[in-house]
């Protein structure tokens, strides 16, 4: 008997700023910061100011060894946008997300909430959003 663990990881079309990727969609990971978490460094050379988003992604499949890896790397600070099982991408403006034709759409999830489903188009706006803050912090 063979045990299976995992997914599978169904074909999808990545266009980052016009430029098209296939790949099997295992994970994907698109931020403005560089933390997750508890200071987990998903996508290590985001920055919260260059009104853009970095993506970090894997292009095949993965198995569960191989998503354990890539756990401790990242948990490490980093470490597996240097890996050969990560695709990065920083600095990026335009993203669009589409699975194969035929296939049925993948849930797309932000902060843990499920908010719909694929195609994903979006473009992000620098300097769209003005924060107010204090002259001083307040004293801790």
């Amino acid at each position: 008997m063979k045990l299976a663990f995992g997914r599978k990881s169904p074909p999808c079309t990545f266009t980052i700023d016009g430029e098209k990727h296939e790949f099997g969609c295992f994970v994907i990971c698109m931020m403005n910061n560089k933390h997750t978490g508890a200071s987990i460094r998903v996508c290590p050379r985001a920055q919260l100011d260059d009104g853009k988003i970095d993506i970090m992604y894997t292009p095949s499949h993965i198995g569960v060894l191989k998503a354990l890896k890539l756990d401790g790397m990242i948990k490490a600070g980093g470490k597996h946008i240097h890996d050969k099982l990560v695709s990065y991408k920083f600095a990026t403006s335009s993203i669009e997300l589409a699975t194969a034709a035929g296939q049925p759409p993948l849930e797309l999830m932000v902060d843990g909430d499920i908010i719909g489903v694929t195609p994903l188009k979006t473009t992000v706006l620098p300097a769209a959003l003005t924060l107010l803050t204090p002259g001083q912090s307040p004293p801790s």
